[in-house]
């Protein structure tokens, strides 16, 4: 038995993914920044997660 495989797309359907894949990206990139712009200095309160830590 095989497994379906996903339908082939054209060279200009995975450029348009990647272009918006990139595009998500950098709008990510750009929102951070303007936040850390716009933070007040001084002290912040946040936590650390550390999840999924394994003892050598």
């Amino acid at each position: 038995m095989s497994e379906p495989s996903e339908p082939t797309l054209t060279r200009s359907q995975r450029r348009a993914e990647r272009l918006a894949r990139l595009k998500q990206i950098e709008q990510r990139y750009h929102k951070n920044r303007q936040r850390n712009v716009l933070a007040q200095p001084g002290r912040h309160r946040f936590a650390f997660v550390l999840d999924n830590l394994t003892g050598c």
